[in-house]
């Protein structure tokens, strides 16, 4: 487990190169905030394309610094970002454009949502 805390700790400063605005959530899970960098973007749409460049080089350094690989959902809200990360596991980079979501999350079971178990589920 001093492993993984250490390698966390790691891949956490690797993050902080890109933003000071993280929430982590776990050893191995975090939120990026780039809505700083990308607000000036005239839609939300290219903002997002840009911050998929940014998980594009956060993925690359984590591979070359680390030879760890990361699943990373770019989206508008933390919600839809946790659906992307989750999506394309292991090693996945999924952007959910604002124009592109509803399209996105139709086909996905409600157990898509983190938290949803086979109870909730059943009654959905």
């Amino acid at each position: 487990m001093d492993a993984y805390r250490a390698e966390s700790a790691a891949i956490m400063e690797i993050l902080r190169s890109v933003t000071s605005i993280i929430e982590k959530v776990s050893v191995d899970e975090a939120y990026l905030d780039l809505s700083s960098s990308f607000g000036d973007f005239p839609e939300v749409d290219a903002a997002l394309e840009a911050a998929a460049s940014v998980a594009q080089e956060l993925k690359r350094r984590i591979v070359s610094e680390r030879n760890l690989t990361a699943s990373i959902g770019v989206a508008a809200n933390k919600f839809l970002a946790k659906l992307g990360s989750d999506f394309q596991k292991p090693n996945g980079l999924t952007l959910i454009r604002e124009r592109d979501k509803v399209e996105f999350l139709r086909p996905l079971s409600v157990r898509s949502i983190h938290g949803v178990g086979p109870v909730t589920a059943a009654g959905a």
